[in-house]
């Protein structure tokens, strides 16, 4: 996962609802809305925000963003199932 100032943020572990499951290095993992993803591409989770703005895209209960009108927004609008760093 890349912020948008390019700078590598983490890996994405695992998606469940609207929310990634972030493996930060040398840091605790976390929990982030889908809102924050721009793109992803050739396998990597491109951010639409830098790494000091994500406070607003973090979530502590992923199963809180699963909404029965929601679909499979990550797969189906950009691209794949939300892969990893670059």
């Amino acid at each position: 996962m890349v912020d948008a100032a390019g700078e590598v943020v983490g890996e994405v572990k695992t998606v469940r609802g609207r929310a990634l499951h972030i493996d930060a290095p040398w840091r605790p993992d976390y929990w982030l809305r889908d809102e924050a993803v721009a793109a992803v591409t050739d396998g990597v989770c491109w951010l639409a925000v830098t790494s000091r703005e994500l406070g607003p895209y973090r979530v502590d209960d992923p199963d809180a963003t699963i909404s029965p009108h929601d679909g499979p927004r990550l797969s189906a609008e950009r691209g794949g199932a939300g892969a990893s760093r670059g």
